[in-house]
């Protein structure tokens, strides 16, 4: 309450000129509401307040006002969070919205570039033009390195970032890395080696795809700032318990070095060293800074050692679950099997030699680093060396090249690898003698096993673990009916014509729309097999184009009182961030290409959904077979992931498989409380449980599910929650048919 209290006393001057114009006001008989002032106290300290009045009458006039001061310090605190909440909420889904569609618009164009290129690359070009050619393809993907790494950055801000957790063999994981990148390395004189600790001997549990993007970008970083020497990648284990095990990866290399004062801005937004750097080497300087954010979202952490001139070494260490153990790599015998190895990189040369003896051989021999040609085959007849591993560039004393004295009598008796960068002669390996084997760099230990098993192994036979990759062509020459019909919906006038040159190519025949109204009207009025439909487009874009087609195919089978066959829809989208590619999901696609596109991976996709097609008009077949075994689950590749241990697989598949027949009946109940959250949630389970047995199918129907109901969807639902329950039941029968045959297959072997 107030009393003997002038305006001057509690309010600012302004707020007290306002105040005496109110209590005018009030003697003139009006009314007024509270009002908000700004209260002094004693201290000459403010708070805010809302003041309420009532005149004082004396004698029938008002001589004073009674007010009430109510304190909204809190209110207003509270109203400021909301306002600026909604603030930044509209601030970040306008960055989202910018850089999804700035990604769109450099994607699609930069489509048509590297499309352009490839189909350049399938000509005949003289040097000077293939060099060119070269050129482009390696400046664009620069380009959409660039993007990729703007486009993570902001999802890890956005803290819509997530994680997937998959049990991952750490040394194929190191040995993929090394040998993406070995190309790129070798093109500038650089030697890039990768090792995998023997001691981390089970399988890792964790987001294997993050922790190769984070070697990526290390390893990347290393080449770019290194002008000679090497760089080496490898994996230790640094503790472990039965469960959990700390790993560390490290990249070295010997480059120009970080001085120590700039150590800590190393992992800092678009930071380089200096102005300078990044002026010479280019990037955005958003690896690290993204390496760092993914580490720490692992729970781990990453630092970095460097000398000036010397060299850098960044590494990571994470804890990481433990699951199978690994299968031992030794061969039998090889244990008495006597080798050395002959290379100017010490580096190179420890870890071969800790490959050999990881192998079964016996410890290596070491001779002198340079010699004459007769001494070293001298040398290895008194030491009784069995084999010789040796550098493609190894120059004698006399300057000579070891490799030139391959056919020489003196060294017919040994066996011998030579271990050569991918730039050499094209007829080098195929003019080798027979006691010689060439091996590409960087060099693998299962590639080098290879090697030693077609030398010493005799009950080895080669067609058991040479395992031929599929060059682009092979794509192209897969067996395509010419009735097999595309429509492609595209209006970016270039990008028609790359892609409708890959697709008519390959043997497909091909429709063009404009537009998706144009699209929608041809597919009413012919027969597809696939669509391949664009995002954004002028008149109807890409989701609204879908769920109309979507919607002509419900109506066409409730006419016809007939179940239409449902006809792929292939987005085909410059937006890589994950709310556009739900997007698609949900409006009725059933799967997507991020541009810019790949002659590869387009062929392979589009026939992947027409060889579906082939398959559900199959019904005579009985059993599962080789053509069809990735329809429900990729059976062979996921046996490989699991070891090919067949008997602990099919524990997981029967385990998945009780925790599915819960999930669903989960889901049916949260659809009839409409609880979305608990529908994501079991969906979200689903999804990474099926994506780890490789079953796409219920991986695709669960993914549809999660994007829904992420957004508080119930359209639909039940409909989803209907196609995982078929999928569930074929997928069981599917499987009870592998188990089966192989129990039938084992019978047959153990009868005598």
């Amino acid at each position: 309450m107030l009393a003997g209290i002038t305006f001057n006393q509690v309010l600012l001057p302004d707020e007290a000129v306002i105040a005496q114009i109110d209590f005018l006001k009030l003697q003139m008989g009006d009314k007024l509401p509270g009002r908000e002032f700004t209260i002094l106290r004693k201290d000459n300290s403010t708070f805010p307040a809302m003041v309420f009045s009532q005149p004082v009458f004396r004698d029938g006039k008002m001589v004073a006002l009674r007010g009430i001061i109510v304190d909204v310090t809190e209110q207003k605190r509270i109203e400021e969070m909301k306002v600026a909440k909604e603030t930044a909420e509209i601030a970040s889904r306008s960055k989202s919205y910018f850089l999804a569609h700035m990604s769109h618009e450099i994607r699609t164009p930069l489509n048509a570039v590297i499309g352009t290129a490839e189909i350049l690359a399938d000509t005949n070009l003289d040097l000077r033009q293939r060099s060119m050619v070269d050129t482009i393809t390696r400046e664009s993907d620069a380009l959409l390195e660039m993007i990729s790494e703007i486009l993570d950055f902001s999802k890890i801000e956005a803290g819509k970032f997530e994680l997937e957790f998959v049990q991952f063999d750490c040394r194929k994981l190191v040995d993929n890395v090394a040998k993406s990148l070995g190309f790129k390395a070798q093109q500038r004189g650089l030697e890039l080696i990768a090792y995998c600790d023997r001691n981390i001997d089970h399988q890792l549990i964790g987001d294997q795809t993050r922790i190769r993007q984070i070697l990526v970008n290390l390893v990347g970083n290393a080449i770019k700032f290194t002008t000679s020497g090497e760089i080496y990648v490898q994996a230790e284990l640094i503790s472990g318990q039965m469960e959990l095990a700390l790993i560390r990866f490290s990249v070295s290399d010997t480059g120009i070095g970080i001085p120590t004062e700039k150590l800590d801005k190393i992992f800092e937004s678009f930071t380089q060293v200096d102005a300078s750097t990044t002026r010479k080497y280019g990037g955005t300087g958003l690896g690290t800074t993204i390496s760092k954010r993914l580490v720490e979202l692992m729970g781990g952490r990453i630092g970095v050692d460097s000398v000036i001139d010397v060299g850098s070494t960044f590494w990571f260490e994470l804890s990481l679950d433990t699951g199978k153990a690994i299968e031992q790599s030794k061969i039998g015998a090889l244990e008495n099997i006597a080798a050395t190895v002959l290379t100017l990189n010490r580096t190179l040369s420890h870890t071969i030699e800790r490959y050999l003896q990881l192998l079964g051989t016996a410890s290596p021999i070491r001779i002198d680093t340079i010699t004459d040609f007769s001494t070293i085959a001298a040398t290895c007849r008194d030491q009784h060396i069995h084999l010789l591993i040796i550098d493609y560039d190894y120059r004698l004393a006399s300057g000579e090249l070891f490799c030139d004295r391959l056919n020489d009598s003196e060294i017919s008796d040994l066996s011998i690898i030579v271990l050569h960068p991918l730039i050499v002669k094209s007829n080098f390996a195929a003019a080798l003698p027979e006691n010689v084997r060439a091996l590409a760099k960087p060099v693998t230990i299962s590639e080098l096993a290879t090697s030693l098993r077609i030398f010493f192994d005799r009950k080895f036979q080669l067609a058991e673990v040479v395992a031929v990759e599929p060059d682009d062509s092979s794509i192209t020459s897969l067996s395509i009916p010419n009735t097999v019909r595309v429509l492609f919906v595209e209006d970016y006038p270039t990008n028609q014509q790359v892609i409708s040159h890959f697709l008519r190519d390959a043997g497909y025949q091909v429709d063009l729309a404009d537009n998706g109204a144009i699209g929608v009207d041809m597919f009413r009025s012919k027969r597809y097999n696939i669509v391949l439909m664009d995002i954004e487009m002028p008149v109807m874009d890409g989701y609204e184009a879908t769920r109309t087609i979507r919607l002509h195919e419900k109506t066409e089978a409730a006419r016809t009182n007939q179940q239409l066959e449902r006809i792929p829809i292939i987005a085909m989208t410059g937006h890589a961030v994950v709310d556009f590619l739900e997007n698609c999901i949900i409006s009725g696609m059933d799967d997507y290409l991020v541009k810019p596109l790949r002659k590869k991976i387009l062929l392979e996709t589009v026939h992947k959904w027409i060889s579906k097609q082939v398959t559900n008009k199959s019904d005579n077949i009985e059993t599962p077979s080789e053509a069809d075994d990735t329809r429900v689950i990729d059976y062979r590749g996921v046996l490989e992931e699991f070891g090919n241990d067949e008997i602990f697989l099919y524990q997981v598949i029967d385990g998945f498989m009780s925790a599915l027949d819960g999930q669903i009946a989960a889901m049916q109940s949260a659809l009839v409380a409409s609880d979305t959250v608990r529908i994501r949630d079991e969906a979200h389970k689903v999804r990474g449980a099926a994506a780890n047995l490789l079953a796409k199918p219920l991986c695709d129907i669960a993914t549809r599910l999660e994007a829904a109901t992420k957004q508080g969807v119930l359209e639909g639902v039940a409909e989803m929650i209907h196609q995982l329950i078929v999928a569930k039941d074929e997928f069981h029968v599917y499987v009870s048919q592998l188990q089966s045959s192989s129990n039938n297959t084992t019978d047959a072997r153990n009868t005598p």
